[in-house]
């Protein structure tokens, strides 16, 4: 990327996957792809074994989110090139707490 001018577009930078991360990721239960035109898509379902497909749901701005099979190699040419950015939850977040009762 060349010169960026805000922040927010410096920590874009930072964060960005390189492509060998973007060749070797494997879609898991609940992480959210983000596209550049604000459209994303959450997966359903871990990748199985043998399978090139994950069942997600997607949604656009201005309609109902649809129920879809995710090809992995798509969503992996499309992170390389920058139209998608992988968000997932990590183990050590803790903005929610596991007991109701604590708050």
């Amino acid at each position: 990327m060349d010169h960026l001018p805000t922040t927010i577009h410096q920590q874009v930078e930072r964060t960005m996957m390189n492509p060998m991360e973007a060749l070797q990721y494997s879609p898991r239960k609940g992480d959210v792809i983000i596209y550049n035109d604000g459209s994303y898509t959450e997966i359903m379902q871990d990748l199985r074994k043998g399978s090139p497909s994950v069942k997600a749901k997607f949604h656009a701005l201005g309609s109902e989110p649809s129920e879809i099979s995710s090809h992995v190699p798509a969503i992996r040419k499309d992170m390389i090139q920058g139209k998608c950015h992988l968000c997932r939850k990590e183990v050590d977040d803790v903005q929610d707490t596991p007991d109701s009762t604590q708050e």
